[in-house]
């Protein structure tokens, strides 16, 4: 057995029912990984390693009860770790349970058949804090990784325009979106075995492109998008060089959707999200979609919502500014 250095970090967070952490500076050598679970081990976040996390900030998903612990594994060789640990959130209330595997409308990924893997490798859960009455918590929202019209691999992510930390316009800073994460391929173990598997990928450095809100409130902010309504917003993964960070999406297994503008409703939907952060679950429909109304607004959002032909729904064209 290959020998290695462990260290070992215990977080209690008392009066919290449900606790999570914020690192930054996180930057693994080859060899090396991070582990996050609750004490229980019942929910694992990683391993997290130098082939699936680029290194900077990375904020955990939240884990049901008031301790987690940290666990990292080095090579002999290699330096001891060297990261900040700059919060640990807590929760004020029980956060979102695992949907019921018998909720028509979130059955598992591990159910559906084999020929929607390359949608499902697309499609990632967005971690992020948010900001309400002098506090931060953790917010998850679902995000699907598309190409451009260019087809080079430019790593931009489909999500909701409702889907962002409060108060956050172009002209601010775009920390909270810096310090968030996306989490790819995370599924359960099996559709029996709802417990999440481990192995699923993690990027980190997330920045704005633009964002849409069907009120009429054009925040556009670098990448020209058509303005016919919707609510939706445009993210990238951060990355020093295009050629990596395409490789490092593939090489983990990780697709791009397709998508159409075609101006017709298909007779079938089926949709592809992680409510309240949970693992990936999908929701069908076998009637054909039409346009309707939220919150008093038409409004056509289709996130991760795909037609019979497995193509994105009503994407409006993306172009580089």
């Amino acid at each position: 057995m290959k020998k290695v250095k462990l260290w070992t970090l215990k977080l209690t967070n008392e009066n919290s029912s449900s606790t999570g952490v914020f690192i930054e500076n996180l930057k693994l050598q080859k060899g090396d990984q991070l582990l996050i679970y609750d004490d229980k081990k019942e929910t694992i976040y990683g391993p997290i390693n130098s082939s699936n996390f680029d290194g900077g900030s990375l904020l955990s998903h939240e884990f049901e009860g008031q301790t987690i612990v940290l666990k990292y594994f080095s090579q002999l060789n290699n330096e001891a770790p060297n990261f900040k640990i700059t919060y640990v959130t807590n929760g004020i209330q029980k956060s979102c349970s695992e949907p019921s595997g018998t909720d028509p409308c979130n059955q598992d990924y591990r159910c559906l058949s084999s020929a929607w893997d390359t949608q499902g490798r697309s499609v990632g859960v967005w971690t992020y804090r948010n900001y309400f009455a002098g506090n931060y918590y953790t917010t998850y929202c679902t995000a699907t990784l598309i190409n451009n019209t260019s087809q080079d691999g430019r790593p931009i992510l489909l999500t909701a325009s409702h889907c962002r930390p409060k108060g956050t316009t172009c002209s601010n800073d775009q920390s909270e979106y810096w310090n968030s994460t996306i989490t790819f391929k995370y599924y359960s173990t099996s559709c029996t075995n709802l417990i999440p598997q481990t192995g699923y990928v993690s990027f980190t450095n997330i920045r704005r492109l633009a964002w849409w809100y069907s009120n009429n409130s054009n925040l556009s902010c670098s990448v020209n998008i058509d303005q016919n309504g919707g609510d939706y917003q445009l993210l990238e993964i951060n990355y020093s060089s295009l050629l990596y960070i395409s490789n490092a999406l593939v090489c983990n297994g990780i697709s791009y959707s397709s998508w159409s503008r075609e101006n017709r409703y298909p007779n079938y939907s089926l949709s592809l999200h992680h409510p309240c952060g949970s693992t990936l679950k999908y929701s069908q429909e076998n009637q054909t979609a039409c346009i309707t109304t939220y919150l008093g607004s038409t409004c056509e959002s289709s996130f991760s919502t795909f037609n019979n032909n497995n193509y994105l729904m009503n994407i409006k064209e993306l172009s580089d500014s």
